[in-house]
């Protein structure tokens, strides 16, 4: 099924150029927290580019991603990347480093941070779904 890393919603022109990400609020701050902890917990497995990287983590990308957790709600990859991640020390996240860490891909993926915060809540990420892209 998996290979133990899985979040995002990115895109970076791979599968769908110029499509835009339906909103999923986090803010700024989030984002640039989560850039932080996916540098030091996941870039090793999924790469700097998000695209899969040498410690053989699948891509936070395209259709991969979207194949996997598009048009569910986030509680999903929440979830996920809360037990299992990172690899080599599952569970070892907690809720609100998770919920930075989706912020970051998120925006890295072209999603625009708002004014409210992603939260870390997940019976409140149930409630968002990660849509497919629409096309511009």
């Amino acid at each position: 099924m998996f290979k133990r890393c899985i979040i995002s919603a990115t895109l970076i022109g791979l599968a769908w150029p110029g499509a835009a990400w339906a909103q999923v609020p986090f803010t700024q701050e989030q984002a640039d927290q989560g850039k932080t902890l996916y540098t030091a917990q996941c870039e090793s497995c999924h790469g700097d580019a998000l695209v899969g990287g040498v410690g053989g983590g699948p891509p936070l990308t395209g259709s991969y991603f979207l194949d996997h957790w598009a048009d569910q709600p986030v509680s999903g990859v929440f979830g996920y990347i809360k037990e299992f991640m990172p690899a080599d020390t599952p569970g070892s996240l907690t809720s609100t480093q998770t919920a930075n860490i989706i912020a970051y891909i998120l925006q890295f993926g072209g999603a625009a941070p708002g004014s409210e915060p992603l939260s870390n809540d997940p019976a409140v990420l149930d409630a968002i779904t990660l849509e497919r892209p629409a096309a511009n």
